[in-house]
């Protein structure tokens, strides 16, 4: 599973040709490993090294005489072995015939958990560009009175403009208890205000639901993260409470995330037997089953091409196993799953490591899934934060199947 993706810190063209020759080299020299030792060890987990120590020691000389070479001749950039060591270590990664695959500083891996997580040491808001999108129920921001629509101006005194989303929610989040003094512009008066805010933990929501008409649920899921699985068991009940006659789940827009997320929601709607299974490397296959009832109400799912990874696992899940029918556009189309390594000193390293299948044996990288009913938005609707109800022509085809399966 993949949980969305992130813009990758790079050095510069120069310093990837260097890295894809000599990453190895270096991560080798970073992990502290003796020349002569049989295996490497990461973690819990132990690989074989395949070179020999006179190797090994060529490979060594020679990445020491090109740093010491770029030290002394390179006019170009002002970079320390600090940087030249961080971008080997990324041109390892990137020598893989891999788009997912990432080599992540100590920082860098601290934004990821963040993310995936979906709880950190914040404000509450989310951001693009310098816009306030979301101010979250409960959160610091909510209560010092941010709204969405404004405009982070200014941290402690200091221009934020031209700052990317990850550098603009690195200023803003930190250590629990710490405060930070923002300035917001709000255009609907246009006036410019200071606040104080404190940081705390704030857990980011990812499960959102309402009655649509009578009976009839509608629950969406926009990421799978650490917090998912408590948020939808919440829903659940309460949508189970108010006499649950048939539920539209909305998985459009939803990227995917954690494996253990999305196979905690699927034990919720898919019946007892295959939710899918994956195969690695070694042709080893690891499968994972359902052991409850499953969903007893009609159902339907809504997908479009931003709906990816766990989240076409469960669409797979739910339409080859006869649970739910499928609407909306062909899904994303990526059946791979990857892998992190977290290391010692915060950095960690990330790569494909297995291809997932849905309960037919079908691996959909590349093609996704395509829905029982077709049909697509317009172009101006596609561009919309948020369609109204009534002009959403996906739910309402959803919302017609579910009246016409319960008799509605």
């Amino acid at each position: 599973m993949e949980h969305g993706s992130r813009e990758t810190r790079r050095i510069s063209p120069y310093w990837w040709g260097l890295g894809t020759g000599i990453a190895l080299v270096l991560v080798v020299i970073g992990l502290g490993m003796l020349i002569f030792r049989p295996t490497i060890i990461l973690g819990n987990t132990q690989y074989e090294n395949g070179m020999s120590g006179q190797q090994m020691t060529g490979l060594l000389n020679k990445a020491n005489r090109i740093i010491n070479t770029i030290e002394e001749q390179y006019i170009l950039e002002d970079l320390s072995v600090d940087d030249l060591i961080e971008g080997m270590y990324e041109g390892l990664m990137d020598v893989l015939d891999d788009q997912y695959a990432e080599y992540y500083t100590a920082e860098e891996y601290a934004e990821i958990k963040i993310n995936t997580e979906g709880s950190y040491g914040g404000i509450g808001i989310s951001v693009a560009g310098q816009d306030v999108v979301t101010v979250y129920e409960g959160s610091p921001a909510a209560e010092a009175g941010i709204q969405a629509g404004d405009r982070l101006m200014a941290v402690e005194g200091e221009s934020v403009s031209g700052m990317s989303t990850d550098e603009l929610r690195e200023r803003i989040s930190g250590q629990i208890g710490e405060v930070r003094n923002l300035t917001f512009y709000r255009p609907s008066d246009d006036s410019t205000y200071d606040v104080a805010v404190t940081l705390a933990q704030v857990e980011i929501p990812t499960v959102f639901w309402h009655e649509i008409e009578d009976g009839i649920m509608y629950l969406q899921i926009t990421s799978f993260d650490t917090v998912t699985e408590e948020q939808f068991d919440e829903a659940w009940e309460q949508m189970m409470a108010s006499g649950m006659k048939g539920l539209i789940l909305d998985l459009r827009n939803n990227l995917g995330g954690s494996l253990n997320a999305v196979l905690a929601v699927a034990e919720h709607l898919v019946p007892e037997g295959l939710i899918a299974y994956t195969e690695n490397k070694q042709g080893e296959r690891q499968e994972f089953y359902a052991e409850g009832e499953g969903i007893q109400v009609p159902m339907t799912v809504l997908v479009n091409e931003y709906s990816a990874s766990a989240s076409e696992l469960l669409c797979g899940a739910l339409k080859e196993r006869d649970v739910a029918t499928v609407v909306g556009t062909t899904t994303f189309g990526k059946g791979i799953v990857q892998t992190t390594w977290s290391m010692s000193d915060g950095t960690a390293y990330k790569m494909t490591t297995a291809k997932y299948y849905t309960p037919n044996g079908n691996n959909i990288h590349g093609t996704g899934i395509e829905p029982d009913i077709q049909i697509d938005l317009t172009e101006e609707q596609k561009q919309m934060s948020e369609i109204p109800e009534e002009e959403d022509m996906q739910l309402q085809t959803a919302l017609e199947v579910i009246r016409t399966d319960i008799g509605a």
